[in-house]
């Protein structure tokens, strides 16, 4: 099973390459081969997640769409693992996280291009975490009704919590690979004490 996890890696990793070179699109994050080598040797999907803090915001996530009213008609969310190529434990670099996170999207989603664009790395700050869970359309749609207010409260708070932990950094990125979309973001949670990515998506489309 590692060897598998290993080629498919690699493989995403040279779709990854190609897409680079033939993309001159300037707000494109490179993704480093030899950056994420250094981090990461396999991918595989995650749930429940260990860290306390991420399940509960992984948890509340998931359960966004079970009939709140939101300002995106379209969202998903999922949660991944990577393996490490080595027993040390240093922090990442802010393109280590980039590195890691456009791989285990990639991976997910079997895409040939680096998909996240414009990452922005989020404050701790309400007001930034808040922007952040509207960049996905977790944002009331008006008239808001209670359950959906209270329900972005919820995730608002578990965000903050998870936020304010060490070892977790919180990102934001535009995507575009779906087809009729009007637009779509991405949040990105990456706690690296567990090695664990959160990906939460939302968007507006046909």
């Amino acid at each position: 099973m590692t060897f598998l996890r290993t080629v498919l890696l690699f493989a995403s990793l040279s779709l990854l390459a190609c897409s680079q070179k033939e993309d001159t699109t300037e707000d494109v994050v490179s993704s480093s081969e030899d950056e994420l080598r250094s981090v990461a040797r396999s991918f595989f999907l995650r749930e429940p997640l260990s860290g306390r803090r991420m399940e509960a915001l992984r948890r509340d996530v998931a359960e966004a769409d079970d009939g709140y009213r939101w300002v995106r008609n379209q969202g998903s969310a999922f949660a991944m693992q990577w393996e490490t190529t080595s027993a040390e434990s240093d922090a990442l670099s802010s393109s280590q996280r980039v590195a890691v996170a456009q791989a285990a999207f990639a991976f997910r989603t079997g895409s040939r291009r680096a998909l996240l664009r414009d990452v922005k790395v989020v404050d701790t700050s309400d007001a930034s975490l808040g922007a952040a869970l509207d960049a996905i359309g977790l944002d009331t749609m008006s008239p808001a009704d209670a359950d959906t207010t209270a329900k972005r409260t919820e995730i608002l708070n578990a965000l903050r919590t998870a936020a304010k932990t060490q070892s977790i950094t919180v990102l934001t990125a535009t995507l575009h690979y779906q087809v009729d979309m009007y637009w779509e973001g991405a949040l990105v949670v990456i706690d690296e004490e567990n090695k664990q990515i959160l990906f939460a998506t939302g968007g507006y489309g046909t």
